[in-house]
């Protein structure tokens, strides 16, 4: 097991899960912010084995399944904690994300998930800053990230159409406000 919170496990990905993955994109509306399609079944396997060999390099950060403990059986989506992508060696900056089934939208679960992340992030991890993306037509993912203490990056030149959106929570930010 990676991390706990109230009402979730986030465990590590193995080899096999790739079928977890493909079955959760496989829903159209959970893919629609993040390019509106499931991708081809290989990249499913590619992207496990990466999981897979990113944890042997223990930054205490990676991909993450997670599970309801009130079923612990049944996976419902994932988190990734890393470095962005536009500096991957970063470690003092990572990148929150995360997808879930539809049957857990809307209850809080992407909330409680990213505010536990953030605090592993300044309290283990000892990051200086902690960031999450999104579509500005994703709304839902913007709330998220302001009730985990997150503000909007007003300076983001980011002009990736999918991600358009970034939000940050400094070090300083989070030990003044938690």
């Amino acid at each position: 097991m990676y991390l706990e919170t109230k009402r979730m496990i986030l465990k590590e990905y193995e080899l096999g899960d790739h079928d977890l993955m493909y079955d959760l994109d496989s829903d159209p509306e959970v893919v629609k912010h993040v390019g509106g399609k499931q991708n081809d079944y290989q990249l499913y396997i590619k992207a496990i084995n990466r999981y897979i060999a990113f944890y042997k390099e223990n930054h205490g950060c990676g991909y993450y399944k997670v599970y309801l403990k009130e079923n612990p059986t049944e996976y419902v989506g994932w988190y990734h904690l890393r470095p962005e992508k536009e500096e991957p060696n970063n470690f003092k900056m990572l990148e929150v994300g995360y997808r879930f089934k539809k049957k857990c939208w809307n209850k809080g679960l992407a909330t409680e998930g990213t505010l536990a992340l953030v605090k592993k992030s300044f309290e283990d991890l000892a990051v200086d800053m902690v960031t999450a993306k999104t579509s500005k037509l994703n709304i839902a993912s913007q709330r998220v990230m302001q009730k985990s203490g997150m503000i909007l990056d007003e300076t983001s030149t980011n002009v990736n159409p999918i991600y358009s959106v970034r939000y940050l929570i400094s070090n300083e930010m989070y030990n003044t406000n938690f």
